[in-house]
């Protein structure tokens, strides 16, 4: 990565896991943690709850996502959640009445601070069929790419292989979901881009963009930007590893700022780029918000209350009411403490 945007990224990128990573310090003193002896350990983050954390199966991050787009799809979808998705829905078509103009907005404010814009600038450095890896090579290119599905499997590569060389559970589950999220909710919003057929602003024929619902795949593939900007698979994938991140990780405060301002940055670039309109946007961060978080519930569970855990060192003490009666005849009221599993 020779450009000048390229460098920063990569380093950026590496900083912002190793302060993760390094979650020892001082900075996650509040997490403590125990090894039970089934293999289960324990994570009390104290204000922000008190987890258990197995170690997941390596295929996980496959079997899991069909599952889950059932289970978001069933939540999604019941009465007490119609509330969210009318909102996600109405802020959608409000976006969508004023999207030409917002595009024009970012895209000349994008000129003014040197950022030109409908330019592309990431360069292929491989490919694997139909899948390309790509770099940046400067600062446009570098805020796009926090958005490429390649950055969101790094990141949970990287996590997942400090939690193998740690033996730290939490960090396994992490980067398994990273993995089980980007994939749930890349291929959900595949499915609605070829359903949709909704053009980026790059191929706009008229403002806003026209809608070709369910396009011929043929037509589809030939000249994809006329066909696929909704949903924002680029910032549905982002959500979902954000979510993943700062729900593990909910004692790291510098999470949820860098995070937040990542994903404002990439749905700016990605419009002064010509590749989505901010009608695109509400449902990919809903998407990659639910599936986020279904990847996380699935990973963890929350550790058993009231008081120590037996399971923990095998001394745990329990306490049962007991009636006593003495050889006189004498009846006596306590209670019985049991030690041990």
């Amino acid at each position: 990565m020779r450009g000048p945007g390229g460098r920063p990224l990569a380093l950026l990128g590496l900083l912002l896991v190793a302060a993760l990573l390094h979650a020892r310090g001082a900075g996650a003193a509040a997490a403590r943690v125990t090894r039970l002896d089934d293999g289960v350990m324990r994570y009390d983050l104290g204000t922000h709850g008190d987890y258990l954390y197995r170690r997941p199966a390596w295929y996980d991050w496959i079997a899991k996502p069909v599952p889950d787009i059932g289970t978001w799809t069933r939540r999604t979808f019941r009465r007490e959640n119609a509330l969210p998705v009318l909102g996600v829905a109405a802020l959608t078509v409000v976006l969508f009445r004023v999207d030409q103009p917002l595009v024009d907005a970012v895209q000349d404010g994008g000129d003014k601070v040197g950022v030109p814009p409908r330019q592309d600038k990431t360069r292929t450095v491989f490919s694997i069929g139909r899948a390309q890896f790509r770099v940046p090579s400067d600062l446009g290119s570098a805020i796009y790419f926090f958005g490429d599905g390649w950055t969101h499997l790094s990141i949970g590569g990287v996590v997942l292989g400090w939690g193998l060389l740690h033996a730290d559970n939490r960090a396994v589950q992490t980067g398994s979901q990273v993995f089980e999220a980007v994939l749930s909710s890349g291929a959900v919003t595949q499915v609605l881009k070829h359903l949709t057929g909704h053009e980026s602003p790059s191929r706009a024929t008229r403002p806003g963009g026209d809608w070709h619902f369910l396009p011929d795949m043929r037509d589809y593939f030939k000249d994809v930007p006329s066909y696929d900007a909704f949903p924002s698979g680029h910032l549905a994938t982002a959500t979902a590893t954000y979510t993943v991140l700062v729900e593990n990780y909910p004692e790291k405060p510098w999470i949820r700022p860098v995070g937040l301002s990542m994903l404002t940055l990439l749905g700016l670039q990605m419009m002064n780029n010509g590749v989505h309109w901010a009608g695109d946007y509400p449902v990919a961060v809903a998407l990659g918000y639910g599936l986020g978080r279904i990847a996380v519930e699935d990973g963890r569970e929350p550790a058993p209350t009231g008081g120590a855990d037996p399971a923990a060192n095998g001394t745990g003490r329990r306490w049962h009411p007991a009636v006593l009666v003495a050889g006189d005849g004498t009846v006596l009221a306590g209670v019985r403490v049991a030690f041990g599993g």
